[in-house]
């Protein structure tokens, strides 16, 4: 006599509580993906693809059969916070945070000379170097010309304190340039200046760049 009452009730109970996770009572596991970084991540799971904004959370997704009998899912990330492009996660939790692993620096040259070969000793990837866009695939640029602006990405874990050398229009010899009261902070865009001062060169904050839109997808 139990048995008959139970699809019913079943029915009932999603009638009356439609935005309850239902997960646990229908053995279907279902998950969301926050995306903890500054600009949009592209998210693909199996067939699915989803656009997260920027501090915000996709919708839910059920995974395939076989990601939910194995416990774990690999999802691939298109982002500009995010090189590493491939990674797997556990099924244990309903919202998985992504965690962005990289951040860039947005520099404009104002030392009013040509800056060539600019480089930050701190970050050893391959991969790091100026770009013309916030874009992983774009070309690397050989020179800054006065009043241009770059784009840098940062793979390593961030710190408060480094310093970046780079030659000055045909000069044979390196210089370098400190940075002063910069914040860096992984998933986010640090705007920095590169200044001369009399003989030295500095590396400051960029105040008036700081609402600019980050793009990346």
């Amino acid at each position: 006599m139990e048995k008959k009452f139970l699809i019913p009730a079943l029915l009932l109970m999603i009638f009356l509580f439609p935005s309850c996770d239902l997960s646990g009572i229908l053995g279907i596991r279902s998950v969301a993906f926050k995306n903890n970084s500054d600009a949009p991540v592209t998210i693909t799971l199996g067939d699915s693809e989803f656009t997260i904004d920027a501090e915000s959370t996709s919708p839910s997704i059920v995974p395939d059969e076989k990601a939910i009998n194995d416990g774990e899912i690999t999802v691939t990330l298109e982002g500009i916070y995010y090189y590493e492009t491939s990674r797997s996660y556990s099924l244990g939790q309903n919202v998985i945070t992504l965690n962005p692993d990289c951040y860039w620096l947005r520099l404009k040259n104002s030392t009013g000379e040509v800056i060539k070969d600019f480089s930050i000793p701190l970050s050893y990837n391959e991969n790091s170097y100026p770009r013309a866009t916030q874009d992983f695939a774009a070309e690397k640029v050989e020179q800054i010309a006065p009043e241009a602006e770059i784009y840098f990405p940062m793979i390593e874990q961030p710190g408060d304190n480094f310093s970046a050398q780079f030659t000055v229009g045909d000069a044979e010899s390196t210089t370098s340039a400190g940075a002063e009261g910069i914040t860096l902070e992984i998933g986010k865009t640090s705007y920095i200046v590169l200044e001369k001062a009399e003989e030295n060169y500095v590396i400051v904050p960029w105040t008036e760049a700081e609402g600019d839109v980050k793009t990346g997808v």
